[in-house]
């Protein structure tokens, strides 16, 4: 498991790929074998091409961005 130092630079590397529409870099993040599921009732996504074709969407198509508002739980 991560140190918390360690997740917090994922979580800041996470934010600003997807802040600056970097699907491939999201997608780096999570291992080869990954599974997400959306809380808003989407298919899981399983595996690279899954989760890239998940969130290209969403950050290159709509310009959406985030902003961490609470603490990062390791």
């Amino acid at each position: 498991m991560p140190s918390t130092a360690e997740t917090m630079a994922i979580v800041e590397r996470y934010v600003a790929a997807f802040n600056s529409g970097d699907a491939d870099t999201v997608t780096a993040l999570f291992a080869a074998d990954a599974v997400i599921e959306d809380p808003v009732g989407v298919m899981a996504a399983s595996g690279s091409e899954a989760i890239r074709a998940f969130y290209t969407p969403v950050i290159v198509g709509t310009g959406a961005t985030m902003t961490p508002s609470g603490p990062v739980r390791a």
